[in-house]
């Protein structure tokens, strides 16, 4: 059985995942937002981290909002959670 590390990182608009990839050259890690595979990928030059995970949620928030795709990202603020949309924290009292 093969074992592979994701990342997963939870921003205050959605969930970001960095699954690794080793067939695609120049890149590491493909991104998936809220379980949704995009077209966002990670440079072989980085490392998953919370920064990047929260550019990437700024981009799709951006895109998903019908924005320019750096709205968020040049303003460095976090996109609205959309309404009906429940944010889940682990250890959270329900």
């Amino acid at each position: 059985m093969d074992v592979t590390q994701v990342w997963k990182f939870v921003t205050p608009c959605c969930c970001v995942e960095f699954f690794p990839v080793a067939d695609v050259p120049g890149y590491s890690h493909k991104v998936v937002i809220d379980g949704k595979a995009g077209s966002f990928w990670l440079s072989s030059k980085e490392r998953p981290n919370k920064k990047s995970a929260v550019f990437f949620a700024r981009v799709f928030a951006a895109l998903r909002d019908g924005l320019p795709k750096y709205h968020y990202v040049d303003r460095r603020e976090d996109p609205p959670v959309l309404a009906g949309v429940q944010q889940v924290v682990a250890g959270a009292d329900a």
